[in-house]
């Protein structure tokens, strides 16, 4: 897990959620917002081929995450 904060100062943790094993789901990162209450969470796919969503969180930089988190969509 970590956090960062978006272009408007608003904080968000983000976390990995795994492919389960032997699925063809991809893994997926979601992203919460701790500072804001009534904000979305959301998620983003990772991308084949990017790796694992632990290994994609472990190793991107603020910046990468922040492009993620702009990608990302709302969870219904």
């Amino acid at each position: 897990m970590r956090t960062l904060y978006d272009d408007q100062l608003m904080e968000w943790t983000v976390w990995a959620v795994p492919s389960r094993g032997g699925m063809p789901q991809p893994g997926r990162l979601i992203f919460r917002s701790t500072g804001e209450p009534n904000a979305r969470a959301r998620q983003v796919t990772i991308p084949e081929g990017r790796g694992s969503a632990e290994a994609v969180l472990e190793s991107a930089s603020t910046s990468e995450l922040k492009e993620l988190l702009a990608g990302a969509e709302p969870i219904n």
